[in-house]
């Protein structure tokens, strides 16, 4: 990695020095509302050793639990991190879960760069990544993935936005580029979508969904049996998701305890 030119090895010190300090901005970004509810329940879940029993913010047992949460497994991942390591959960979700988030982001940005630039072409890929740094940092001010990233990157729509997103676009490109491993990349970024949160629950199987249609149309492949390709595929996320709706859709948004 730090074999080459001297331009590479800046390069790299430059996109480690641009990773520490998003992290560092993202411990000392401002708590929005949501965060007494992350932290708060998965804090409760470890210290009462229950999962989606109190609610976190107030302490109160709860009365009924939505069905979202039931399928909400990251902060049920948090507080089984904490429980396990003995550490804090304010320290795992604001420092080393968020941390691990931004970094993994910056590896996926690092891999999307790989599939335009050959190993050739390495500085054009540093280059890339220093770039999506510097949109983060200067687009972090509205409703965006910016803002999760740098401000709520502890929480599971952060992993559907800069994460599981990307990934996506890379596993098309592998299939585009007719990579065989393109379309096992797109199963296991299925799979991982249907077990992170809500978000990703529905975001990864609709964004996987339309892509692999119009890929399908585009390349006359029905009539090539590569169908098949796509519903295994769509098979992880897709199942979780059509078991959610038809929960809500049986039992409602709230399941009395």
């Amino acid at each position: 990695l730090f074999s080459g030119s001297k331009n590479i090895n800046w390069f790299f010190v430059s996109i480690v020095i641009g990773v520490g300090v998003e992290i560092l901005f993202s411990f000392f970004h401002w708590a929005d509302y949501d965060f007494p509810t992350y932290v708060g329940t998965v804090t409760t879940d470890v210290y009462t050793d229950t999962i989606n029993t109190i609610y976190g913010v107030t302490g109160s047992y709860l009365e009924a639990i939505e069905v979202k949460r039931l399928f909400q497994s990251g902060m049920v991942n948090s507080a089984v991190v904490s429980q396990a390591f003995a550490i804090h959960p304010l320290f795992e979700l604001r420092c080393a879960e968020g941390s691990f988030h931004i970094i993994l982001s910056n590896i996926v940005y690092y891999r999307f760069a790989s599939c335009i630039f050959s190993e050739r072409e390495k500085e054009k890929r540093y280059i890339t990544v220093l770039i999506t740094i510097l949109v983060n940092y200067m687009w972090a001010a509205s409703w965006n993935s910016s803002v999760y990233l740098l401000g709520r990157s502890y929480q599971g729509k952060t992993v559907a936005a800069t994460i599981l997103m990307p990934l996506i676009i890379i596993g098309i490109m592998m299939v585009k580029q007719k990579n065989r491993r393109g379309w096992l990349y797109l199963f296991l970024v299925s799979m991982s979508g249907a077990g992170i949160s809500p978000s990703s629950m529905i975001l990864v199987p609709i964004a996987l969904g339309i892509w692999l249609l119009s890929y399908l149309i585009s390349k006359r492949r029905f009539l090539k049996k590569m169908w098949w390709k796509a519903i295994l595929v769509l098979m992880p996320s897709g199942l979780i998701l059509c078991i959610w709706l038809l929960v809500y859709a049986l039992l409602g948004a709230k399941i009395p305890i």
